[in-house]
């Protein structure tokens, strides 16, 4: 079988313990935080930039996937992806899963979550 054309980007989810920006910062294109509630965003994401420039690579160049909930109002989805967007992120995951909730309005929230965060900050 033909190889890709180009390189497949490898990205890895998890916390921020050292030895996982260790390898974020050797092995991977992209993060997506998985973050305890207690965790700040912006000091996770300084030690990932600080990790990734003691191992030689541009921070600019690392892509970082912001994850957003749908609970709460569309106000609260607004200031988490301006908070993220500060913070550098490439990329915007809408989670919409709501235990109990059909996957027909899970997708509609999903659309509505994405409506909202666009026309309020266009991205």
């Amino acid at each position: 079988a033909p190889r890709p054309a180009r390189s497949l980007p490898v990205w890895i989810g998890g916390g921020v313990g050292d030895e996982l920006l260790r390898r974020l910062a050797r092995h991977a294109d992209g993060w997506m935080p998985l973050l305890p509630p207690a965790e700040d965003p912006e000091a996770a994401v300084a030690r990932l930039r600080a990790v990734l420039k003691e191992e030689g690579r541009d921070p600019a160049a690392f892509g970082l996937d912001a994850r957003i909930r749908a609970a709460g109002e569309p106000a609260e989805w607004v200031r988490a992806a301006r908070r993220w967007q500060t913070l550098g992120a490439t990329h915007l995951c809408l989670n919409s899963v709501v235990k109990g909730t059909p996957p027909r309005a899970q997708l509609d929230t999903a659309v509505r979550m994405k409506q909202v965060i666009t026309d309020a900050i266009g991205c």
